[in-house]
């Protein structure tokens, strides 16, 4: 198991609001594995591992809801974890992090632990991660076109993140960090029946 102090203190912290305990739940859990895997020199076979697990977790229904669930077994759950582990070959330190939010039943946070550690890599390397929505598919060529566009107005190396929100209508958002772009069709009709309303 991993004996990192920052990850076996995790427990016992009083936050406000869920969403922030969420964050901060994950935060601390990729914060102590960045750190070991920085020591070990293992932080890209670390990012392989957690990003074929995250895979594996947004590709089923049924087991977000097992990690989720407070009345499945941590037993049932340590399996389940266990066998995909297993079948992605993670390395070592994923593996001890993955039992042991198991066993603390923090495994319902994995995938964001995974998402902020990804954070922590990319910032170490000097690259940020453009969250992009957008109403419709992007091709390849128009995705990266838009990353290029937001790398040199970053003056940075930008990975995007991309999902799609039909309730747009069109144009997209980008958020960068606490910087957020909002050129959606959706967001101009809003403040143009706002701008009719005071008329």
């Amino acid at each position: 198991m991993l004996t990192s102090p920052q990850i076996q203190n995790i427990q016992g912290f009083h936050v406000s609001s869920r969403a922030h305990f969420n964050s901060a739940v994950a935060n601390r859990y990729a914060l102590a594995l960045f750190e070991l895997a920085q020591d070990k020199k293992a932080v890209d076979k670390v990012s392989n591992s957690l990003a074929s697990l995250s895979k594996a977790i947004a590709d089923s229904a049924e087991l977000q809801a097992v990690l989720a669930s407070p009345v499945v077994s941590v037993a049932n759950i340590s399996n389940a974890l266990a066998a995909i582990l297993k079948g992605i070959a993670a390395d070592p330190l994923t593996k001890n992090l993955v039992m042991l939010m198991a066993q603390k039943r923090r495994s319902a946070y994995i995938a964001a632990t995974a998402h902020a550690y990804a954070e922590m890599v990319a910032t170490s390397k000097g690259e940020v991660t453009a969250n992009i929505t957008v109403a419709a598919p992007l091709t390849p060529e128009q995705e990266q076109e838009l990353g290029t566009m937001l790398a040199k107005r970053l003056k940075k190396i930008v990975r995007p993140h991309i999902t799609v929100d039909a309730s747009l209508i069109g144009g997209l958002i980008v958020q960068v960090g606490s910087q957020m772009i909002d050129a959606s069709i959706k967001t101009k009709l809003s403040s143009l029946q706002l701008s009719l309303k005071g008329a």
